[in-house]
């Protein structure tokens, strides 16, 4: 359905905002964008935490992982300077993030399967109980839907890959073969990821922030303790991959944003882009957003 909508003409421009003004409204439309618009602007707090717990781990400063304080701080600093460097143009964004996500995301995923793999085969210890009865979640704990909600906003924002369909040389196989591969890969890496981080740290024990750094301190203490360093080199892998995807968040959500802007459907001002062709005021507005969000630290306990 995303691929037919983006390869209609004159709806090639302006993805979700486009697709739904052209069936519901233009009122309806913005209501859509709008609503992806605040969830990432909301969903970078957990990604900043993420990286925060990273940087707690490789600088060995625990108060930027557990004081709320400085969290904030350094959760602002890190988002506003990101920001600056998105408002020089995006040309090396692509570029940033697909080396964010090979050396951020698939390497490390793949070096904690093996650790993971190597750690099961020695007879170690194992945190977590697979059988029948624990191998199907029980939604009926607070606990199992949070986490659930957790699994299924990570599949979110899929449908912004469709605004680039006419790009491909043969649309009609080449893109669902795409979405195919892309959903394998997600799940396969999301599902056998999280089983390596639950069997070795029992769940009472994860952090939210820094679980995926406690797990491979323990993989890499059991596999190779004479290598243990190799953790700091694997967190900053980590610490450049989700970076990479916050800076690409904080431009393409507003670009979105910006064709409402045209259609006079927000104030005159956020129509405006700088000379490097950034919605500026857009970029701005998110990030007030999130500073509302990230202001209020008790809401959030990432313990």
């Amino acid at each position: 359905m995303l691929r037919k909508w983006a390869t209609v003409d004159g709806w090639e421009e302006g993805g979700v905002f486009a697709w739904v003004s052209n069936t519901l409204g233009p009122r309806w439309g913005f209501a859509a964008i709008s609503f992806g618009y605040l969830q990432i602007a909301i969903g970078f707090i957990p990604m900043l935490y993420f990286v925060l717990g990273a940087l707690s781990y490789i600088l060995k400063w625990p108060a930027l992982n557990e004081d709320p304080i400085t969290k904030t701080i350094a959760a602002l600093i890190i988002l506003w300077a990101l920001a600056l460097t998105q408002f020089g143009g995006t040309k090396y964004t692509a570029r940033i993030a697909k080396v964010g996500f090979f050396a951020g995301i698939l390497l490390p995923a793949f070096i904690l399967i093996a650790l993971a793999a190597i750690y099961l085969h020695s007879g170690a210890p194992v945190a977590i109980e697979m059988d029948a009865k624990t191998f199907f979640p029980d939604f009926s704990k607070v606990g199992t839907l949070v986490v659930f909600v957790a699994f299924i906003l990570s599949y979110m924002g899929v449908e912004a890959s469709a605004t680039h369909v006419n790009e491909m040389s043969n649309p009609g196989r080449d893109y669902p073969l795409a979405m195919l591969l892309l959903m394998v890969a997600a799940i396969c890496l999301s599902s056998v990821g999280g089983l390596s981080i639950a069997m070795v740290i029992p769940g009472n024990e994860i952090n939210l922030s820094a679980g995926v750094m406690q797990t491979f301190t323990v993989l890499m203490s059991h596999v190779a303790p004479e290598i243990e360093w190799t953790v700091r080199v694997i967190s900053a892998l980590l610490l450049l991959g989700v970076l990479a995807e916050i800076a690409s968040w904080i431009v393409g959500p507003s670009r979105g944003m910006y064709v409402t802007a045209q259609k006079n459907l927000l104030p005159a001002a956020f129509a405006k882009m700088n000379k490097n062709g950034v919605p500026v005021t857009l970029v701005i507005s998110q990030l007030v957003i999130y500073f509302y969000r990230v202001d209020h630290p008790h809401q959030y306990r990432w313990r």
